[in-house]
Protein backbone atom coordinates (compact mmCIF):
# COMPACT_ATOMS: atom_id res chain seq x y z
CA UNK A 1 0.00 0.00 0.00
CA UNK A 2 1.38 3.28 -0.90
CA UNK A 3 0.66 5.90 1.60
CA UNK A 4 3.63 9.09 -0.02
CA UNK A 5 4.63 9.38 -3.25
CA UNK A 6 7.81 11.14 -3.33
CA UNK A 7 9.52 12.09 -7.02
CA UNK A 8 13.31 11.35 -6.33
CA UNK A 9 14.20 12.33 -9.37
CA UNK A 10 14.81 15.40 -11.74
CA UNK A 11 11.81 17.11 -13.64
CA UNK A 12 13.03 16.04 -17.15
CA UNK A 13 12.90 12.31 -16.19
CA UNK A 14 8.81 11.72 -16.24
CA UNK A 15 9.30 8.73 -14.33
CA UNK A 16 9.48 9.13 -10.68
CA UNK A 17 10.14 6.81 -7.87
CA UNK A 18 7.09 5.50 -5.59
CA UNK A 19 8.10 5.47 -1.69
CA UNK A 20 6.17 3.01 0.11
CA UNK A 21 5.92 3.98 3.84
CA UNK A 22 4.02 1.41 6.51
CA UNK A 23 1.92 3.47 8.70
CA UNK A 24 2.55 3.54 12.61
CA UNK A 25 -0.37 3.49 14.81
CA UNK A 26 -0.13 5.51 17.95
CA UNK A 27 -0.14 1.92 20.10
CA UNK A 28 2.84 0.88 18.63
CA UNK A 29 5.22 3.51 19.65
CA UNK A 30 5.84 1.82 23.37
CA UNK A 31 7.24 -1.33 21.42
CA UNK A 32 9.76 1.01 19.37
CA UNK A 33 10.46 2.94 22.69
CA UNK A 34 11.34 -0.59 24.22
CA UNK A 35 13.43 -1.05 20.94
CA UNK A 36 15.46 2.08 21.61
CA UNK A 37 16.00 1.54 25.12
CA UNK A 38 13.58 3.97 26.78
CA UNK A 39 11.92 1.23 28.93
CA UNK A 40 10.51 3.80 31.45
CA UNK A 41 9.36 6.12 28.35
CA UNK A 42 7.43 2.99 27.08
CA UNK A 43 6.16 1.87 30.78
CA UNK A 44 4.73 5.17 31.11
CA UNK A 45 2.83 5.52 27.84
CA UNK A 46 1.44 2.11 28.36
CA UNK A 47 0.48 3.44 31.70
CA UNK A 48 -1.09 6.04 30.06
CA UNK A 49 -3.16 3.99 27.20
CA UNK A 50 -4.60 1.81 30.12
CA UNK A 51 -5.68 4.72 32.00
CA UNK A 52 -9.40 4.33 32.38
CA UNK A 53 -11.63 6.26 32.39
CA UNK A 54 -9.33 8.79 30.27
CA UNK A 55 -8.92 11.75 32.27
CA UNK A 56 -7.91 15.19 31.14
CA UNK A 57 -6.98 18.04 32.91
CA UNK A 58 -9.03 21.27 33.42
CA UNK A 59 -8.39 24.31 31.95
CA UNK A 60 -8.69 25.63 35.55
CA UNK A 61 -6.11 23.16 36.77
CA UNK A 62 -3.53 23.59 33.84
CA UNK A 63 -3.51 27.34 34.79
CA UNK A 64 -3.12 27.39 38.51
CA UNK A 65 1.07 27.31 38.60
CA UNK A 66 0.11 26.44 42.41
CA UNK A 67 -1.88 23.00 41.81
CA UNK A 68 -0.25 20.85 44.61
CA UNK A 69 0.30 17.14 43.48
CA UNK A 70 -0.38 15.63 46.39
CA UNK A 71 -3.80 16.95 46.91
CA UNK A 72 -4.75 14.56 43.28
CA UNK A 73 -6.38 11.11 43.80
CA UNK A 74 -4.12 8.12 43.78
CA UNK A 75 -5.41 6.81 40.74
CA UNK A 76 -4.22 10.17 38.90
CA UNK A 77 -0.46 9.60 40.02
CA UNK A 78 1.77 7.47 38.95
CA UNK A 79 4.87 6.96 41.68
CA UNK A 80 6.42 3.42 40.94
CA UNK A 81 7.86 4.19 36.84
CA UNK A 82 9.74 7.11 37.62
CA UNK A 83 11.55 6.59 40.83
CA UNK A 84 14.41 8.27 42.61
CA UNK A 85 16.50 5.74 41.74
CA UNK A 86 15.99 6.32 38.19
CA UNK A 87 16.54 10.28 38.10
CA UNK A 88 19.84 9.88 40.55
CA UNK A 89 21.25 6.96 37.82
CA UNK A 90 20.65 9.74 34.84
CA UNK A 91 21.36 12.99 36.53
CA UNK A 92 23.47 13.98 39.52
CA UNK A 93 21.49 15.86 42.10
CA UNK A 94 22.19 16.92 45.69
CA UNK A 95 20.09 14.91 48.74
CA UNK A 96 18.25 19.01 48.80
CA UNK A 97 17.03 18.93 45.60
CA UNK A 98 15.82 15.47 46.01
CA UNK A 99 12.45 16.23 47.12
CA UNK A 100 11.81 19.15 44.71
CA UNK A 101 12.64 16.66 41.69
CA UNK A 102 10.09 14.33 43.38
CA UNK A 103 7.62 17.11 43.55
CA UNK A 104 8.13 17.92 39.91
CA UNK A 105 7.76 14.07 39.06
CA UNK A 106 4.47 13.93 40.37
CA UNK A 107 2.92 16.93 39.24
CA UNK A 108 4.53 15.76 35.50
CA UNK A 109 2.63 12.52 36.06
CA UNK A 110 -0.56 14.13 37.38
CA UNK A 111 -0.59 16.11 34.04
CA UNK A 112 -0.53 12.78 31.82
CA UNK A 113 -2.80 10.50 33.95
Amino acid sequence: MSIATSILSPRSHRQGKVVTVDPMYLDEIPGAMDKMGWRVSAALMRRWFATKPAWVMSPAERADPHLDPTTLPASRVESRLVTMHCCWASIRLSRRSSTCIETGIRLLHAMFF
